[in-house]
């Protein structure tokens, strides 16, 4: 919640808020905590299991960026570096349903190329 929010009055929304399912309404601030919380908890368990691969979340996505650089020991830390964040990522959008992800990711990929400023999805 934001700080605003907490002094707000129980069924006070802001001039910003949209109504959802449930009739809760959402501000624009709500979304974008809620978003930066699911990449905390991503970040947070993918450098718990890179760190027992030997790697940091920080080398590992180096890796990814360069990854047509890497010398053999590169390659295989970014091998198994995919084999840990896999279950980290499914774990925490187990909830979802693929049809959902897939929605999800196309809101997020829209947010962010047609946002200001634009930008591109991934790497």
């Amino acid at each position: 919640m934001s700080a605003t929010s907490w002094n707000r009055p129980p069924g006070i929304a802001p001039a910003n808020a949209r109504p959802y399912l449930g009739g809760v309404a959402i501000t624009l601030e709500d979304l974008g905590r809620a978003v930066k919380q699911l990449q905390y908890r991503h970040h947070r368990g993918m450098d718990r299991r890179l760190r027992d691969a030997g790697t940091s979340l920080a080398q590992w996505d180096a890796l990814r960026a360069i990854r047509h650089r890497l010398t053999p020991r590169g390659e295989a830390t970014l091998r198994k570096g995919h084999e840990v964040v896999g279950p980290v990522l499914e774990s925490s959008l187990a909830p979802l349903t693929v049809r959902q992800r897939e929605g999800f990711y196309r809101l997020l990929s829209r947010a962010l190329v047609e946002g200001n400023p634009p930008q591109r999805v991934g790497l």
